[in-house]
């Protein structure tokens, strides 16, 4: 368990429940509630409409998803001061293409930030990111 998920940030804003929340509105196509949650340095730099835009351009649909691990990290010293953790988060994701193949990506990384004990998605990656 991360030390930063024994502090401040516990019940529904513990980051497993952010993640939980962020993947269901992934598969429901709930985008309104996914860009929120995302980091307000992404929403100042992109707006809703701007990120409905991209969404537009997706080529698959999650299906299943599951959390393989959670890990602190340290945050790049270019990030805004107001972090106060940052933690990656290994996912187990299954994807389908309009075409109907399904595949399992196994090594998605997540990250999140904390900022005023609040979590936010922050960047998909794979871990050499």
């Amino acid at each position: 368990m991360l030390a930063c998920l024994k502090g401040p940030a516990r019940g529904k804003n513990t980051l497993e429940a952010k993640i939980k929340a962020l993947y269901e509105s992934e598969v429901s196509d709930d985008w309104k509630t996914w860009y929120e949650m995302t980091s307000p340095e992404i929403r100042r730099e992109c707006s809703f409409k701007e990120f409905k835009k991209d969404l537009g351009q997706r080529e698959y649909k999650i299906l299943s998803w599951k959390i393989m691990s959670i890990r602190n990290v340290e945050h790049p010293k270019d990030t805004p001061k107001n972090i106060q953790a940052a933690a990656a988060v290994a996912m187990d994701v299954v994807t389908e293409y309009p075409d109907g193949k399904r595949e399992k990506a196994t090594d998605q990384t997540d990250y999140w930030v904390l900022i005023n004990n609040q979590w936010y998605w922050s960047w998909r990656g794979w871990p050499h990111d």
